[in-house]
């Protein structure tokens, strides 16, 4: 539940600047590479260097509370385009990855 609020609430971001901006091409965040992430991530494995020397840094950083109650730390990447009113579609890609204790990937889901 709480990713797909985030997810609504990235989308409801890219939406009210593209609507403030009418006809001008809008960009949200920074580009990144899914298929290089999923090439090389490895589950309990690759940790959060790994992730910054494949991705770069983060757009943004939280914590997940989990149902038995455990937290760990998840970064967001996300990137979107498009304008409204113009003939480009918007697209958006968003990425999140949750850490451990010791900082390996405990999981990620990314949607694009």
């Amino acid at each position: 539940m709480k990713q797909s609020q985030n997810l609504i609430s990235i989308a409801s971001l890219l939406f009210i600047l593209m609507t403030l901006t009418a006809c001008s091409a809008v960009r949200v965040g920074e580009d990144f590479d899914v298929q290089l992430f999923e090439k090389h991530v490895q589950q309990n494995v690759s940790t959060k260097g790994d992730i910054k020397k494949w991705l770069g840094n983060p757009g943004s950083t939280g914590v997940v509370m989990n149902s038995d109650g455990s937290r760990q730390e998840k970064w967001v990447y996300f990137y979107g385009t498009g304008s409204v009113g113009g003939k480009t579609a918007a697209t958006i890609k968003l990425l999140e990855v949750q850490f451990d204790e010791s900082g390996k990937v405990t999981s990620y889901n990314w949607s694009q």
